[in-house]
C-alpha cells in the first residue's frame, strides 16, 4: 500500500508540473528556459517514480514525507495503514 501511495504522491507532482508547463506554453511560449526547467523537473519525477521498487517501504515512506502537504500527518497516515494491514492479515 505504501508503494501505491508514493506513486500517487509523485504523480500529483507530475500533474502540477504539467499544469505549470501548459500555462507557460500558453502565456509565454518563447520562454524556452522556463519550459526547459519544467521539463527537467518532470523528467526527474518520472525517473524517481520508475526507480521506486514496489517492496522498498523505506523509499516509499521517504517519498510520502517529501511530497506531503502536511508532513506532520504522515506518521498518522502510516499508523492507519499499519492498522489496516494488520486487520487484513488477521482475517
Amino acid at each position: 500500500m505504501l508503494y501505491e501511495l508514493a506513486i500517487h504522491a509523485i504523480n500529483c507532482q507530475v500533474s502540477k508540473i504539467s499544469d505549470q508547463l501548459n500555462q507557460v506554453r500558453t502565456s509565454s511560449p518563447n520562454d524556452l528556459e522556463h519550459i526547459a526547467q519544467l521539463k527537467e523537473k518532470s523528467s526527474a519525477f518520472f525517473m524517481e517514480r520508475e526507480g521506486l521498487g514496489a517492496e522498498d517501504e523505506v523509499a516509499a515512506e521517504a517519498i510520502l514525507r517529501k511530497y506531503a502537504v502536511d508532513p506532520a500527518r504522515v506518521d498518522e497516515a502510516l499508523a492507519m495503514i499499519g492498522e489496516f494491514e494488520d486487520g487484513a492479515a488477521s482475517d
